[in-house]
């Protein structure tokens, strides 16, 4: 019997990429699911709540009756966003996951994860990177209002963990990609929008950096894996990196995108751009060890499966 049939699980963030493909998951699991957030587009089988998870009147009551939650929601986007918006995503955040924890506890909530990120590492972190270095130094310059944020939510954490009864699940997530990726010109991350700028037939991709900056990507279902294992089986107030071990330069990935699409499109690089961090890869030995988690899908099928979903919905 699945792990999750008949749980009260709240899902913070669920009408989002990747709170929508969790929402699915639960109740293919045989979950009961409850999922607060601003937009209506759930399932009929959901309950949803509408609200904002800065009222912690709004939190306490999305927490309340449940058993398990998975707080995803989160306010981040693209290098471009994120590096000119460092204040209002530190502060966002970090309240939020304040109101949303404070309220788990208050309700008796019996375990929570709490999405943290790999944006908790310094420029100069080893690659690949340990769990053991998410706290030295600063995080990546760019990313460094939501870096800070997730840091004081694992902080948060382990206060709470000493204080309360309450299992906290900590997974630092890698980069998500897949169908439902947000694929807005001001906030996508790098996938999306390459995929947009290809498929949509410019003669110019213009990239920022130039493209020897590295990252792995995770597809959305190892994605989805990674945090119902983390949360299941590891809810000890351990950061656990959940992510791909599959490291791709940013011009190896125009290039993978531009062949599976099909398209001739030329690369400028726009050197005056943020660069962000130069390599980020994680070292995920430890969630293979603790959660035998170990990714299915390589960046060539989940690329050009996400080609093909996002060719539906333009011709649909």
């Amino acid at each position: 019997m699945s792990f999750w049939k008949d749980k009260r699980v709240l899902v913070t963030g669920g009408t989002g990429f990747i709170g929508s493909h969790l929402v699915d998951r639960l109740l293919v699991e045989g979950a009961v699911v409850r999922v607060c957030g601003r937009s209506s587009s759930c399932r009929g089988e959901v309950e949803y709540l509408c609200g904002n998870l800065m009222s912690r009147e709004f939190s306490q009551r999305a927490c309340e009756s449940q058993e398990a939650v998975f707080h995803l929601a989160a306010k981040v986007a693209g290098v471009g966003y994120n590096s000119k918006h460092s204040g209002t995503i530190l502060y966002d955040n970090a309240f939020v996951g304040l109101n949303i924890l404070e309220a788990a506890v208050s309700c008796g909530v019996e375990r929570i994860l709490l999405a943290s990120s790999a944006c908790v590492y310094s420029r100069d972190s080893a690659v690949p990177t340990p769990e053991t270095e998410g706290f030295i130094g600063n995080p990546e310059p760019t990313n460094l209002g939501y870096g800070w944020a997730k840091r004081f939510l694992e902080v948060q954490a382990l206060c709470y963990t000493t204080q309360y009864p309450i299992k906290i699940a900590l997974p630092r997530l890698y980069n998500a990609y897949g169908p439902r990726d947000d694929f807005s010109w001001e906030t996508s991350h790098v996938i999306p929008a390459l995929i947009r700028k290809v498929v949509e037939g410019g003669d110019t991709v213009k990239v920022w950096g130039d493209g020897s900056q590295t990252r792995s990507f995770l597809y959305v279902s190892d994605f989805l894996e990674g945090l119902m294992l983390t949360l299941e089986q590891y809810p000890e107030c351990d950061p656990v990196n959940i992510g791909s071990e599959e490291e791709v330069t940013i011009l190896g990935l125009i290039n993978l995108i531009t062949k599976i699409a099909g398209s001739q499109a030329h690369v400028e690089f726009e050197r005056d751009k943020p660069l962000g961090q130069l390599r980020r890869i994680g070292d995920c030995s430890k969630a293979r060890e603790l959660l035998g988690f170990k990714p299915r899908v390589g960046l060539s099928e989940g690329i050009g499966r996400t080609i093909s979903w996002y060719r539906d919905q333009q011709s649909g």
